[in-house]
């Protein structure tokens, strides 16, 4: 995102999913990655897959138990999972996309490193912002955010009687030529279905990719970068001076 004196993100990940691979050399991709990552743990959970015969029509079940390490950073403000079939990176506490490229390149290296990772079938990347503003004699939502974001709390002046609103959110999915942004927004109520009486809006920026692709060294960092710049266009367009301000104060 552009670089302000705040943010109001409350989580961002990066994430790919790939075929299966052995996790023989998860010691060795923990070397790697250690510098910034340096505490782990070793997760599992079972599986349960479900199959019926076409012909006899009978059901049987199969259980499988599943692992994933789980590695942190010294604060434990972010980690990196690795399992079969996935890899991810998540941040509580996000600086900048510097040091999220950082993170990515550091864990791309050691994919291709230690598992031969050649392709993957997804990409994404997500930035979940909940902006909380402080409550203001005359508050409104415009002073901070795209009018074109707000006709859902512009309904609320031609409803009749004496309404109070419980949730609303907004969803717009757009395609470009290999990646597809989903962006959710609006006004989302963890106090609901009693009304809203919280002043937060939710802009939850999703950016992934549509087919599998290959990768060698960069691909992934590559992506990375080109998938935060759509979801910064996108932030930026999404709010106002107003909002802008508040980031910028110290």
């Amino acid at each position: 995102m552009a670089v302000y004196n705040k943010n109001f993100l409350d989580k961002v990940i990066w994430r790919i999913d790939f075929e299966k691979i052995a996790l023989a050399n998860v010691a060795a991709f923990q070397a790697v990655i250690a510098t910034d990552f340096p505490t782990g743990e070793q997760m599992s959970n079972e599986q349960v897959s479900v199959s019926i015969d076409a012909q006899t029509k009978n059901v049987s079940t199969a259980t499988e138990t599943a692992l994933a390490w789980k590695f942190h950073a010294a604060d434990r403000t972010k980690r990196v999972e690795i399992a079969s079939q996935h890899c991810y990176i998540e941040f509580d506490h996000y600086i900048d996309s510097t040091d999220l490229l950082k993170c990515v390149a550091l864990v791309e290296s050691a994919l291709i490193a230690n598992f031969n990772l050649k392709e993957v079938s997804r990409f994404g990347l997500r930035y979940l912002n909940i902006i909380k503003l402080k409550d203001e004699a005359d508050f409104s939502w415009s002073k901070y955010l795209h009018n074109d974001l707000l006709a859902g709390l512009r309904m609320q002046t031609v409803m009749d009687g004496d309404t109070g609103l419980a949730r609303w959110m907004g969803n717009l999915i757009y395609n470009f030529e290999s990646q597809s942004l989903n962006y959710k927004f609006g006004i989302w109520n963890q106090d609901f279905p009693a009304n809203n009486v919280r002043k937060e809006f939710i802009l939850d920026l999703d950016c992934r990719s549509n087919l599998p692709f290959e990768i060698q060294s960069g691909t992934l960092t590559d992506t990375a970068k080109s998938y935060n710049k759509i979801i910064e266009k996108a932030f930026e367009a999404s709010i106002t001076d107003g909002l802008r301000a508040v980031l910028n104060e110290e």
